[in-house]
C-alpha cells in the first residue's frame, strides 16, 4: 500500500485521469477495477472514476510495493518527515503536506541536462506560472538535432508526479525573449487557451536591415505558407496600410492562409530600422519572413536574405529578434488578476551592443515600444 497527497499543480483531474498518470502502465480496466473493488480511497472513501480531485486529497492505494512498480509507479521510499525543509524539491515545497512517498526531481527527467545548456533567466514566477528570457540557440521544441530543448527543461524543472510541464508558446531557435510555462495543468489549460484566442497580446524588437519610412503603424498581411522539408516560410504580400484591414474581403475566393503584424518604427537611419512588431497569432518564423518580403530582413538572419552586419561589428551569428513584451488578457476567475500585467525581458547583450552603436538605449525605446507597464515582479530577464 502507498499514499499521496494531491499537490497543487496536480489538482482539478478526475480521478481515473490521475491513476492513469501515477500508473501509466496499468490497462484502464484494471484502473476500474481498483476502483470497483475499493483498492483506491481518496480521503478515506471510495471515490467515483470521474469525481475531480482537488489539491490536498489523499490518494491510498492498496496494492503492493511490487504490483505498483510494476504498473509504472516510481516510489522513492523516503518519508517526507526525514528530509529536512531546505532539501524539499521545489514542486512540494508550497504544495500540501503529509506526503508520504517524496518525488525525486530525476525520476521525471527525460534527459540529463547537459552542461553546455545555458542558465535560463527567470523574468518573473509564481505558483502558477514562470516566465523565461530564452537565449539564441535554445529549441523550445526537439527537433531532429537532437538538442536538449526549452520544453524538456520545463519537464525537467516544473513537472509533478502527475503533470509533466511544457513551454506554452515557442520562439524560433535564434529568436531570443519571453517563453511561458505553466506550472499545472489548470494554469497550462488557461495560459494555452489566453494564446489561442489572442488575449495576450505579444511585442518584439526587430533590428533590420533597410531604412524604413513609415511614419505611423502598418498592418502587414501575407499569404503564408511553411516548407517543413526546408524549414522555411513562404510569404505573398496581400496588404500593407495603416488602415486595419478587413481579412474576410483580403482572402475572398482564395485558398490564402494569412498572417497578421502590426509594425512601427523606432528609429531609422544609416541603413537600418529598429521596429517594433506585434504579433497577431503566431506561425512558425512569421516576424522574420514577414518584415523581410517588405524589404527588411532582421539582422543576422541568413535564411531571409540579410547580408549586412551591424555598424563597426561582424554580423550577429543569429536573427536580432527579440520577444521583449507580453500583455496578459482575456483571463478570468482566478486567473483575472493577471490580466493588463505586462511582462518585459531584456534583450541579449549582442542586440543591446548594436543598439549603442547606434546612440540608442533601452531606456530611450521603452516608451515608444508599447505595452508600457509593470507586471507583479522583476521586469527584465
Amino acid at each position: 500500500m502507498f499514499s499521496y497527497t494531491v499537490l497543487p499543480q496536480e489538482g482539478r483531474r478526475r480521478t481515473v485521469r490521475f491513476l492513469e498518470k501515477m500508473l501509466p502502465e496499468a490497462p484502464s480496466g484494471l484502473l476500474y477495477r481498483f476502483l470497483r473493488t475499493k483498492k483506491i480511497r481518496v480521503n478515506g472513501k471510495h471515490p467515483r472514476p470521474e469525481q475531480v480531485l482537488a489539491a490536498g486529497d489523499r490518494i491510498d492505494v492498496y496494492i503492493t510495493d511490487e504490483q505498483a512498480a510494476s504498473l509504472g509507479y516510481r516510489p522513492q521510499g523516503t518519508d517526507q518527515t526525514a528530509v529536512p525543509q531546505s532539501d524539499q524539491p521545489a514542486a512540494h515545497k508550497s504544495g500540501a503536506s503529509g506526503i508520504s512517498r517524496v518525488r525525486s526531481d530525476t525520476s521525471r527527467l527525460s534527459r540529463v541536462k547537459p552542461a553546455s545548456f545555458p542558465a535560463i533567466p527567470v523574468v518573473y514566477e509564481d505558483d502558477n506560472l514562470v516566465l523565461w528570457n530564452k537565449p539564441a540557440g535554445v529549441l523550445c521544441q526537439s527537433d531532429r538535432s537532437g538538442a536538449y530543448s526549452l520544453s524538456e527543461y520545463a519537464a525537467d524543472t516544473l513537472s509533478a508526479a502527475t503533470y509533466k510541464a511544457g513551454v506554452i508558446n515557442r520562439l524560433d531557435r535564434g529568436t531570443t525573449g519571453l517563453v511561458l510555462a505553466a506550472r499545472s495543468l489548470e494554469s497550462a489549460q488557461v495560459l494555452y487557451e489566453m494564446f489561442r484566442s489572442h488575449g495576450c497580446r505579444k511585442l518584439y524588437l526587430a533590428l533590420c536591415e533597410g531604412e524604413c519610412l513609415w511614419d505611423e503603424e502598418m498592418w502587414l498581411v501575407h499569404a503564408f505558407q511553411k516548407d517543413s522539408r526546408k524549414n522555411t516560410a513562404h510569404v505573398k504580400r496581400l496588404y500593407t496600410g495603416a488602415e486595419e484591414p478587413d481579412l474576410y474581403k483580403l482572402i475572398a475566393g482564395s485558398d490564402a492562409d494569412p498572417v497578421v503584424c502590426r509594425a512601427r518604427v523606432l528609429y531609422a537611419a544609416d541603413g537600418k530600422t529598429l521596429f517594433a512588431l506585434e504579433l497577431i497569432g503566431g506561425r512558425s518564423h512569421q516576424l522574420r519572413a514577414q518584415i523581410a518580403e517588405e524589404g527588411y530582413p532582421v539582422l543576422g538572419d541568413r535564411k531571409y536574405g540579410a547580408v549586412q552586419a551591424a555598424s563597426g561589428a561582424k554580423a550577429p551569428n543569429h536573427p536580432l529578434l527579440h520577444a521583449y513584451r507580453l500583455l496578459f488578457g482575456g483571463l478570468s476567475g482566478a486567473y483575472q488578476s493577471y490580466n493588463g500585467q505586462v511582462y518585459t525581458a531584456k534583450p541579449p547583450a549582442d542586440f543591446t551592443q548594436a543598439l549603442s552603436r547606434m546612440n540608442l538605449s533601452l531606456d530611450t525605446i521603452s516608451q515608444a515600444a508599447g505595452f508600457t507597464g509593470q507586471g507583479p515582479g522583476p521586469s527584465a530577464g
